[in-house]
């Protein structure tokens, strides 16, 4: 085979090319020796004196920083390790000057200077630190004073108050005393108050001269507690002869506060050194910020010398660059020239030829010939290559028809998708759509055509009454969702007047427009609906519940003090009727509290097993007389319903109340149906149903929330649906309502079938008063506190009370000899009602202990009685006349 000519010639170009670029790198080389040489003093010289100048403008400002850190430590170990590092810096620095002075010579010295000016910044450190040394020594021998007479002020209290209490005490008594005694008592009295009130007076004075910031201030302090000291030791000449031992012991301390190791001196000592401080510290920044302008000069003038290097060299380097371009273009253009007449315009020719015959197979002309088939070189087998692209091109005519096929089956599936698509360009106009985007919004085929434009659309639209939410739910505008599409993947909510909700989601396309999927997702929002309302409703039960818990400590100081007030009252038939009143309004306070509890679930419930049926049979009859003649009442009970375990006084009011409710809704005349059925889960369903006017759809959602009603003002607490949530909950059922307005409203309340064993309480003891048996009461509600004494010592019991478990532990310490503990469960500090009930049986296994509380369900697994408040006063005297006899029977078996 022949040698394909076109290739040498190719290579012959080639060749000429790199003589042309070795040519220029030649000369490019030889250019850059001159630049070598100059980076090469910028390297050895300016850059090194640059980057020493540079080290030492560091370690100047971090002298400058740590000798402020030097004064801002408060530990003698902070300070060492800044004096370290300061050291470590000024060695460096000495290195880099020395360095510079060696090298570099600078005009004026200004290494010398920066060395001398880092000197005194180290020397002025060193002093402050000495004076911050002294200034800690001094705080601590304050704070030792300080601790001493505090000290000596406990021991005096300690000493003085039992002899002011007792004085006190027999002077309470004072008609029982003879005369003379009770002369004494009251100038022992008059002594003891005065020497604690001087005490008081110099440990102020002496206690205050640490906030003293001048030494004329400290001078007055030490003035006024002389003069206090004095007094109070004359106050303690007139004190009884014990007294007076014991206190004259401590005045030795108090007297030493004047002498030069007392704490005014020490105060002035250290107001002194704090002024030295300041001076130091001032000087420390002005030799900072001198060393600070040395280094900036310095500095300065390298960057003046370096700058002039680098105009230098950036001259020669463009010049040099200059003569390479030029150099090398007008080589290029030679070995161009030469490369036209000799090799390409030749090849030109040949392949003009060629492309004539692919112009014409371009045009459809399929029995075209190439030219040059036959040829040998590469001219010849591009000409063979064009044969088989020929080829190709009928090829492709048939791929061509099967990718019509293909998006055929393409549009089909875009047709048939489950959720809206639809395609705009950058400029909004409508692309694509499919038809699911015209059923979701209900848009004739007519208002959409290719190029319609999105606020075409977004105008339709806006006549159906279209609300739009952002992904933030909050309220925007059709017009305001056209915005940004083409650039941001967006999401909005669209909301229908009949509650339907679809879901736009936006992303932008590459090139511009965006693509939307529009999906129906009204169940979705449905469910998520629900849920969020289980959960508000969870909340509003526990805030109810904490709400009746505090309302129940409340009711019971109440109800306490009234029934008191009532039994004094029998004398005063006006008093007597009126706190008979308050008694009965605080008793419909405690009911509204008890439905609170109910809603909250924390109701105590007395579950039973019953028979709906005959528990509604019986209910019926009540409420025949209760709806009057213009209702209908009736029933469809399903027969053979297994039994359920509920507390039937509580669902026959649940069903009281529907009725009343269902009463009051209906207008004129109506009909109230009570139903039960068995349903597919196995629950039984009780349904409510009348035909009154029914429950706006705003308000379904919130009907059992407390205090919410639909009724007039006056006319309902609004508790009734929330008190018949929280039993139905409780109980372990569930409960909704269904209405439409003008239509009705149904309530299902359904309850699991029973299948377990109930426990029923029963009580019972007859109310007996006491026989002085002492009783220690404990409550952190001093006024709950006070009210339960009362009714204890009216009941014929002796009563001590304590306001936490510290001070009944105490009181117990110093006497054991009560029969019952009776303390609240919730109190602050370490000692709760049961901590502290376990402490006592421990410590004294004769007392006995009833505890009581405001939450339902507080106490658990403890062997104490615990009563619920408010406690009734016939209820207290049951239960303490049956602990204390209890406790008298094991306390006799202990003895045997």
């Amino acid at each position: 085979m022949k040698p394909r000519r076109i290739r040498s010639k190719l290579l012959m170009i080639l060749g000429l090319a790199v003589s042309a670029v070795l040519a220029a790198s030649v000369a490019a080389i030889w250019s850059m020796r001159e630049i070598r040489q100059e980076v090469s003093n910028i390297t050895e010289q300016e850059l090194p004196k640059t980057a020493s100048a540079l080290t030492i403008a560091r370690i100047g400002e971090r002298l400058q920083r740590r000798g402020e850190s030097f004064v801002a430590s408060t530990t003698r170990r902070d300070r060492v390790a800044i004096q370290a590092q300061i050291d470590a810096d000024l060695a460096v620095l000495r290195q880099e000057t020395a360095y510079l002075s060696s090298r570099f010579p600078v005009e004026g010295r200004l290494e010398t200077q920066i060395t001398a000016l880092s000197e005194q910044l180290v020397g002025e450190l060193s002093r402050l630190r000495g004076l911050l040394d002294a200034e800690t020594a001094l705080v601590r021998a304050i704070q030792n004073q300080r601790t001493q007479l505090l000290d000596v002020q406990d021991q005096l209290r300690q000493t003085l108050g039992p002899s002011i209490l007792a004085i006190n005490a027999m002077l309470q008594r004072q008609s029982d005393a003879p005369d003379p005694l009770f002369e004494a008592a009251l100038s022992s009295q008059k002594s003891l108050i005065a020497t604690e009130r001087l005490l008081s007076v110099a440990m102020t004075q002496a206690l205050l001269v640490e906030r003293a910031s001048i030494a004329s201030e400290v001078t007055l302090q030490a003035g006024h507690y002389e003069r206090a000291l004095r007094q109070l030791q004359s106050a303690v000449e007139s004190l009884p002869l014990g007294l007076k031992d014991a206190v004259t012991v401590h005045l030795p301390v108090l007297a030493n506060q004047t002498t030069s190791i007392g704490i005014f001196e020490l105060q002035a000592q250290k107001q002194r050194v704090i002024d030295d401080i300041q001076g130091a510290t001032s000087t420390t920044r002005d030799i900072s910020a001198a060393l600070k302008r040395a280094v900036d000069a310095m500095i300065s003038a390298d960057r003046a010398s370096l700058r002039a290097v680098t105009d230098d060299l950036s001259d020669l380097f463009l010049w040099q660059t200059w003569q390479f371009i030029i150099g090398s273009l007008l080589i290029l253009a030679f070995m161009t020239a030469l490369s036209y007449l000799f090799i390409v315009r030749p090849i030109d020719v040949n392949l003009t030829a060629v492309t004539d015959a692919m112009t014409k197979l371009a045009r459809g002309e399929r029995d075209t010939e190439v030219p040059g088939v036959e040829r040998e070189d590469e001219i010849g087998a591009l000409a063979r290559a064009f044969t088989v692209f020929k080829d190709m091109v009928f090829r492709m005519e048939f791929l061509d028809r099967e990718l019509a096929q293909k998006s055929r089956l393409l549009v089909a599936t875009f047709d048939n998708m489950n959720d809206g698509f639809t395609v705009h360009d950058a400029s909004g106009r409508m692309v694509a759509w499919n038809p699911r985007f015209l059923s979701l919004y209900g848009l004739n085929e007519d208002v959409v055509s290719l190029g319609t434009p999105i606020d075409d659309v977004h105008a339709e639209l806006a006549k159906k009454g279209l609300r739009v939410f952002s992904a933030t739910h909050e309220e925007t505008t059709l017009g305001e969702m056209a915005m940004g599409r083409g650039e941001l993947a967006k999401r909005f909510e669209i909301l229908f007047p009949n509650g339907k909700v679809i879901e736009l989601r936006s992303n932008p396309i590459p090139g511009g427009g965006f693509v939307s999927i529009h999906m129906d997702v009204t169940e979705q929002r449905a469910t998520q609906e629900q849920l969020w309302h289980a959960q508000k409703m969870e909340t509003v039960g526990q805030l109810s519940g904490g709400i009746a818990h505090d309302f129940n400590n409340i009711l019971a100081v109440i109800l306490g003090n009234l029934n008191i007030a009532k039994r004094e009252s029998v004398g005063q038939p006006i008093v007597h009727d009126r706190v008979g009143k308050a008694l009965s309004a605080a008793g419909r306070a405690t009911a509204q509290v008890e439905r609170l509890l109910s809603f909250s679930r924390q109701q105590e419930l007395k579950p039973e097993r019953v028979d709906l049926n005959q528990l509604i049979q019986g209910v019926t009859d009540l409420l025949d007389t209760s709806l009057g003649r213009r209702i209908i009442l009736e029933t469809r009970l399903e027969e053979g319903l297994p039994e359920v375990i509920v507390d039937p006084g509580q669902l026959e009011n649940a069903l009281m109340n529907l009725a009343i409710n269902s009463r009051d809704a209906i207008a004129d005349s109506g009909r109230i149906i009570i139903s039960t059925r068995k349903t597919r889960g196995g629950e039984i369903e009780v349904e409510v149903t009348d035909n009154g006017e029914g429950i706006p759809q705003s308000a379904l959602a919130q009907v059992f929330e407390p205090f919410f009603t639909t009724k007039p003002k006056g006319k309902g607490s609004g508790l009734g649906l929330s008190m018949i949530y929280g039993f139905v909950t409780q109980s372990g059922g569930s409960i909704d309502v269904r209405s439409r307005p003008r239509f009705g409203t149904s309530v299902f309340m359904r309850f699991p079938a029973g299948d377990g064993n109930v426990d029923r309480a029963d009580s019972g003891l007859a109310t007996t008063n006491g026989h002085g048996e002492r009783i220690l009461v404990v409550d952190d509600d001093v006024e709950l506190l006070d009210l339960t004494a009362e009714q204890l010592r009216g009941l014929g019991y002796k009563v001590v009370c304590a306001v936490n478990g510290e001070q009944a532990l105490s009181l117990l310490e110093r006497d054991s000899d009560f029969q019952l503990l009776y303390s609240d469960v919730a109190m602050p500090g370490r000692w709760d009602g049961v901590s502290l009930a376990q402490r006592v049986t421990e410590l004294h296994p004769h007392i006995a202990v009833v505890l009581t509380t405001a939450e339902r369900g507080a106490v658990r697994d403890t062997p104490f009685i615990c009563l619920q408040k408010p406690v009734a006063e016939y209820e207290l005297a049951e239960v303490v006349q049956q602990v204390l006899a209890g406790q008298s029977v094991s306390t006799s078996a202990l003895k045997m």
